[in-house]
């Protein structure tokens, strides 16, 4: 009976003995099977990444010699700007040279008022905005004598005075800048110009024919550039 149960029990550890490896063996091929995608995976993820930060690089190639290029074009700009400068400088003074330029020219524009008897303004082109000339009423303190504002230097102008149509005695009338003579300035000053030799002031003087004796008559005065 013994050796009955012998056979059985050998053959059992037989199997044993066999099976076991031949269980080892097939996990082991599992195992390795799935470490070769990993790497495999990781190889091909490492590929991309390595396309991307090519194609990054290329780009910041691409950026630096457009940014170079831009500093280049700068660089004459930058060495130029002196001259540049220089020119827009040259440009200004001519515009607003008082004689020759813009400014000169709108200070050569005739400049005119007209005036009551009394002295009130009646129109001026120094009330208009941007202009120079009469804005206001004369200083008239004394029989046939009117010292006009111009507001500017007139010195140097021609002027001239026009008398309205009158019906008692026809006037006739002359102006001179204050700042002509000693004599013009201190006669100015003497009708009221609160300075002397004033070269903004110009008065105008308006005598009647028969008399000849001083008249309060309305007038125009211009002062026009040479």
């Amino acid at each position: 009976m013994r050796r009955k149960f012998l056979l059985p029990a050998f053959a059992a550890c037989a199997m044993l003995v066999v099976g076991a490896p031949a269980a080892s063996a097939s996990k082991a091929h599992v195992s390795a099977s799935n470490t070769a995608k990993a790497i495999t995976f990781l190889l091909s993820a490492n590929k991309q990444k390595g396309s991307d930060i090519g194609a990054l690089k290329d780009q910041v190639t691409g950026l630096t010699a457009a940014v170079k290029s831009i500093h280049d074009g700068l660089d004459p700009i930058v060495a130029a700007a002196p001259s540049i400068l220089a020119g827009f400088t040259a440009i200004n003074s001519a515009l607003t040279n008082t004689t020759t330029g813009l400014v000169g020219l709108n200070l050569a524009r005739p400049q005119f008022g007209a005036f009551n008897a009394d002295g009130t303004i009646i129109a001026g082109t120094g009330q208009v905005t941007g202009a120079s000339g009469p804005s206001g009423a004369a200083i008239h303190n004394a029989p046939g004598k009117y010292i006009v504002d111009f507001g500017d230097n007139v010195s140097q102008r021609f002027l001239i005075v026009n008398m309205f149509p009158s019906s008692g005695n026809p006037p006739i009338a002359q102006a001179v800048d204050c700042a002509s003579n000693s004599t013009a300035g201190a006669t100015c000053h003497a009708l009221g110009d609160p300075t002397v030799g004033n070269p903004n002031h110009v008065l105008v003087t308006v005598e009647g024919i028969v008399g000849p004796a001083a008249t309060d008559d309305p007038f125009s005065v211009a002062a026009i550039s040479g």
